[in-house]
């Protein structure tokens, strides 16, 4: 209503424009209060699985678990999996164009969950009509989406002589994003490629 395009008005980590739309500003506390460990937004104008950095094009330091994740995703939606444009249906933000202020960079960076844009229709405004179509060819990739939320590593830190929730940090060795408990229960979650590793 303003005119600001609200997939362009988040902060860090490369928001250029001060975030002052109420959307935005509204969904960052939202986000900030919760311990989300994935989501993704949906859009139209593309069929691609689009995964961060859209700002950058260094690797985000969960490269492997995003694409991963993305792959979680395309490879139960068919058409999207076999895009002619996109191999495997799956791209980096930014191997496919730089957007600074978007929604998954923000999310990812400042809050830990891992978000990933769903270009679910090439049509940009698609008509209700085809409303079931995207439902039928969504509906197992929706599904094992929030299934990967478990991928790789997760559990409960609780003080050795209380056993109570400890809000905590966790760190895999080698991996400079980490990830913060949820205060209130004590439960974290890193999304990890299969492999061994070493955690703080």
């Amino acid at each position: 209503a303003n005119g600001v395009d609200l997939n362009r008005n988040f902060g860090p980590p490369a928001g250029t424009d001060p975030v002052q739309e109420t959307e935005n500003i509204s969904f960052m506390a939202y986000s900030q209060a919760h311990h989300f460990v994935v989501s993704q937004n949906g859009h139209g104008g593309a069929l691609v699985a689009n995964y961060p950095w859209d700002y950058t094009y260094t690797r985000a330091p969960d490269d492997a678990a995003l694409i991963r994740l993305a792959l979680e995703y395309s490879t139960y939606n068919l058409p999207m999996y076999n895009s002619p444009s996109f191999p495997q249906g799956i791209t980096e933000g930014a191997d496919w164009y730089i957007v600074t202020g978007g929604l998954q960079d923000w999310t990812y960076d400042q809050t830990g969950c891992i978000d990933i844009t769903m270009e679910i229709s090439n049509t940009k405004w698609p008509a209700a009509s085809t409303l079931d179509t995207f439902w039928s060819e969504n509906v197992q990739s929706l599904m094992h989406y929030v299934k990967a939320a478990r991928y790789g590593v997760h559990g409960v830190v609780t003080g050795s002589d209380s056993g109570l929730p400890l809000d905590a940090t966790v760190t895999v060795v080698g991996n400079t994003k980490t990830v913060s408990t949820d205060p209130a229960h004590g439960d974290y979650y890193k999304l990890l490629p299969t492999g061994t590793f070493t955690l703080t």
